[in-house]
């Protein structure tokens, strides 16, 4: 039940966090060890005058599938739904698959199961009904058409109620048990499988009797639905919070001069909710009282219809936390991984303050030095809408570091191939850039990533890298097909400067230490 536990969404929290979430596959003859390469950049890229100007793909998956062949793999471009209708006819028959998968499980004899036609046949079942999910999930995030997105919304959301009501499958579970009660004698991935399976089901409440675990069903469904709400609210949240010129003090000319920027003859239009407008003002802006007034709106972005909602979902998690026999959500959440409880982890927080506070209190004292100089104000303190500010100042004082100045010299393809390269040299890899046979938008872009000694395909991923309307408005990377005998493939989501914008084809220096390639990941 592992997969069926996974979030459908995998996102990137600053500066760059990649969370793997890839399905995983037990059965020791139906394992291979593919590796999926997952491109994740920085948080955010501008550009100064040059244009972004990219070759055209020669290839095509076409040009790969010998090699694919050879290695005994199967090389997949999924195939996108292209209509509501579609979207919502996908996952209709997704789920109904799976639910004939299920009851075949749930109609065998106890005394006959075996391993591969109870935990495998569930992992398939998930994992199948997991790739409709994948492509729902990355068509609600960046799909141009709002009836697209909103589709692909009410499929992720069919698929997790879909999702919870398999661990309360009784004669799944059955079957299930009754292979693990004859004490098999397993090794590896499958036993590790079967623990985590039988593991899930503990933490699902199929000890409970029937009332209480139809309540936690139900309280779990719940909760999924909740949080795709809350997710959306935070993506249509539209937040432009205006300005004159005298209080962007500090910001950027080519900024300012931007049409959707300037609004008026004195007025500039700074849109909260888009981050690298944001930034660019928190890094520049002079004027404490922008800086403030900018950072309160950008962090109560759908603060009216989510405050509601994030209350109901914490009385939720308590329930279900208590009705499991846990003291509280985060005992829940921690118990399977390395703190292992809440207070595991709150005892790492407090190591990790401990041992940075230090450096931290000796940074924040130096901006404290430079805004007592700024303010005339000797007791002057450093704001949480400060640091981004001072911090700039600082390197630049200190480093003669100019992000401004610098961006000519770190146009967005190059620095991308220069990336490419490194890890290129680093793991062995190739990557190549290929024509996607369906684009959401022109300017995606799919890599296939290959061993660059006997040119075996290791997985492909896209790359959506510009903000617009209705895009998932952070950086993310998303699951599309994940690792079986399939060849992995993933979306990365990133929000740079419009394409169109004269500063969006360059880097940051300061953002190049974040970027990151995934590390290799393998079934487990």
């Amino acid at each position: 039940m592992k997969n069926l536990h996974s979030s459908v969404a995998r996102c990137c929290s600053l500066p760059v966090a990649l969370r793997d979430g890839i399905a995983c596959r037990a059965a020791a003859e139906r394992r291979r060890a593919l590796r999926t390469v997952l491109i994740l950049s920085l948080p955010l890229v501008f550009a100064l005058l040059l244009p972004l100007n990219l070759p055209a793909a020669e290839k095509t998956v076409d040009d790969f599938r010998a090699a694919a062949a050879k290695a005994n793999a199967v090389l997949t471009i999924p195939e996108w739904e292209q209509t509501p209708e579609a979207v919502e006819a996908s996952m209709k028959d997704a789920i109904a698959k799976a639910n004939a998968a299920l009851d075949q499980i749930g109609q065998q004899d106890l005394g006959k199961v075996t391993f591969k036609s109870t935990v495998i046949a569930l992992d398939d079942l998930a994992y199948e009904a997991g790739l409709t999910a994948n492509r729902a999930n990355v068509i609600k995030q960046s799909n141009t058409n709002a009836a697209m997105r909103t589709a692909a919304e009410n499929a992720v959301k069919a698929y997790q109620d879909w999702v919870v009501g398999v661990d309360y499958r009784e004669d799944v579970y059955k079957a299930v048990k009754a292979f693990a009660d004859t004490q098999p004698k397993l090794s590896g991935e499958d036993e590790k499988l079967l623990s985590e399976t039988m593991r899930d089901y503990r933490r699902a409440g199929l000890a409970l009797s029937r009332d209480k675990r139809q309540e936690v069903e139900q309280l779990r469904k719940d909760l999924a639905k909740l949080g795709t709400d809350f997710d959306r609210n935070i993506v249509d949240a539209k937040a432009p919070a205006i300005f004159t010129k005298a209080e962007l003090d500090g910001v950027p000319e080519d900024f300012l001069a931007k049409p959707e920027v300037k609004t008026g003859d004195d007025a500039y239009t700074v849109m909260a909710n888009v981050t690298w407008q944001f930034v660019t003002v928190e890094e520049n802006a002079k004027s404490e009282a922008t800086r403030q007034k900018l950072y309160v709106i950008h962090d109560s972005l759908a603060k009216d219809t989510n405050v509601p909602v994030l209350n109901q979902m914490l009385v939720l998690r308590n329930k279900i936390a208590l009705r499991l026999g846990y003291k509280s959500w985060d005992d829940f959440q921690t118990e399977i991984r390395m703190a292992k409880s809440g207070a595991g982890a709150k005892s790492y927080i407090d190591n990790l303050i401990g041992g940075i506070q230090p450096k931290f209190t000796a940074e924040v004292s130096e901006m404290q030095k430079m805004k007592a100089g700024d303010t005339s104000d000797p007791n002057a303190k450093i704001a949480v809408w400060d640091w981004r500010y001072y911090q700039n100042q600082l390197n630049k004082k200190k480093f003669t570091v100019d992000k401004e100045a610098l961006r000519a010299y770190f146009p967005f393809q190059k620095v991308l191939d220069g990336m490419f390269d490194i890890y290129q040299n680093i793991f062995g890899l190739k990557f190549e850039k290929i024509t996607p046979p369906y684009k959401w938008i022109d300017d995606l872009q799919l890599y296939i990533v290959t061993d660059s000694a006997s040119g075996e395909p290791l997985g492909m991923f896209y790359l959506d890298m510009f903000p617009r309307e209705g895009k998932f408005n952070h950086f993310a990377e998303f699951a599309i097909v994940d690792g079986k005998l399939l060849l992995s493939s993933c979306c990365a989501i990133f929000h740079r400067l419009p394409r169109t914008s004269p500063r969006c084809s360059a880097i940051q220096r300061g953002k190049l230490s974040s970027t990151n390639l995934a590390t290799p990941c393998i079934p487990s």
